[in-house]
């Protein structure tokens, strides 16, 4: 009952604006695939290139807080964001290699009641 889970849309022409805001009640539980995200329907997303979003994770349960980009897999789906990505490292040289690995629903953070997911951003329609 406590959920704030809301998705805002604006197209206009061929351009679609975006803005989603996930905050569960409850644990959800541990899923190993990546987060994805629904686009508004009947709005799919271009083939012809991912669609770029960014994200904002902030706990409410003593974890850390993280930023990244959330992208779409038109290959995969056209009608969802496919994955939240969030960059790391094994180091901290200059000689130090860098990936982006997934966002899950425990992985890196736990996501639980009070924790706020924001998804924010634009993308083109066929």
């Amino acid at each position: 009952s406590d959920s704030r889970n809301f998705g805002r849309y604006q197209a206009v022409g061929k351009r679609v604006d975006v803005t989603i805001h996930l905050s569960p009640t409850g644990n959800p539980p541990a899923y190993a695939d990546p987060i994805s995200v629904s686009l508004p329907p009947g709005l799919p997303c271009v083939t012809a290139h991912r669609s770029l979003f960014h994200w904002a994770f902030t706990s409410d349960n003593g974890e850390t807080s993280g930023v990244g980009v959330a992208l779409t897999f038109a290959s995969e789906s056209t009608t969802k964001i496919a994955r939240l990505r969030y960059a790391v490292s094994d180091g901290a040289s200059s000689t130090s290699k860098i990936n982006a690995l997934n966002v899950s629903t425990n992985t890196p953070w736990n996501i639980r009641n009070g924790d706020i997911l924001t998804i924010d951003g634009s993308y083109w329609t066929p």
